[in-house]
């Protein structure tokens, strides 16, 4: 798998920009990207970044400022994207800047773009984007009970690389430094816990916890109204069983007399002489 093509428009200082990438070999497998300070070698690699992950990928950019909460990461991702909207843009009369990026997946071509919308203002939407993805020529279609932001995630996780890996592979020269001094035990933890599964595992334990949590407070009377009905149900087939079984028991006598009877004449039938197997019978 590698970059084939990485298409800017009205991202920050590209209006309209298109980088093609060499295929790799065995001797030549890492992309390096060279240029003079301020020439938008890192606002190339957030673009890629973020046209992947989107929000989620605001994390691993190191001019992105924001704090831990969930609010506080929208807003972040918001300010980030208002200010990488290339400054001509509106007057131009445009009111979108997108990321395309054409990756080769064993021969074939995926294509993923990702489209954001701003206000007359020049302020992102919250939560006005767009993304689209093309396998070969088709287009990636979300199913309709599907929540399309989840099926887009899970869909780059597996075919790329989940967002929670992206330091490992996406980083620029400026960052290297800092790498180096950091205690990177807990990212790498955190890296190797997405590659097989176990943020995704404990997403779900806590899915199920918050659901069973939810199901317990939101019993209501109806609930209570009903278990006491089908109580005093029970309670009626009880008292029905239990007279039908003292039906049963009293019954029992008079079933062995029968059935003493019943051999007895039978057997009487047997003796008979002479006659057919009709006259018998009858």
């Amino acid at each position: 798998m590698y970059i084939e093509n990485i298409t800017l428009r009205d991202w920050k200082s590209y209006v309209d920009a298109s980088f093609e990438f060499p295929r790799p070999t065995s001797k030549k497998n890492v992309v390096l990207i060279g240029a003079h300070n301020g020439y938008g070698k890192t606002s190339l690699l957030e673009a890629l970044t973020l046209c992947l992950f989107g929000q989620d990928g605001l994390a691993y950019l190191p001019r992105a400022t924001f704090s831990d909460s969930t609010e506080n990461m929208e807003a972040g991702y918001d300010e980030f994207l208002s200010r990488a909207l290339y400054g001509g843009a509106l007057r131009a009369g445009r009111s979108n800047m997108s990321v395309s990026v054409t990756f080769v997946v064993d021969g074939k071509r995926i294509k993923i773009t990702r489209q954001w919308y701003f206000l007359g203002n020049g302020r992102h939407r919250p939560n006005d984007e767009e993304v689209r993805i093309l396998d070969g020529d088709q287009p990636l279609r979300v199913g309709y009970l599907d929540d399309k932001k989840e099926f887009f995630s899970n869909y780059i996780a597996q075919t790329f690389i989940p967002f929670r890996l992206a330091p490992f592979f996406l980083f620029d020269g400026e960052q290297v430094q800092r790498l180096a001094n950091q205690d990177m035990a807990v990212q790498v933890r955190t890296g190797i816990e997405g590659l097989l599964g176990i943020g995704t595992l404990r997403e779900l334990r806590d899915d199920l916890n918050s659901y069973a949590a939810n199901r317990s407070s939101n019993t209501d009377r109806s609930g209570s109204e009903t278990l006491k009905i089908l109580a005093e149900e029970i309670q009626a087939f009880e008292l029905q069983i239990s007279q039908k079984k003292r039906e049963s028991d009293a019954i029992q006598p008079r079933l062995s007399q029968i059935l003493q009877s019943k051999e007895s004449k039978m057997r009487s039938l047997r003796s008979v002489a002479g006659g057919n197997r009709a006259n018998r019978e009858e």
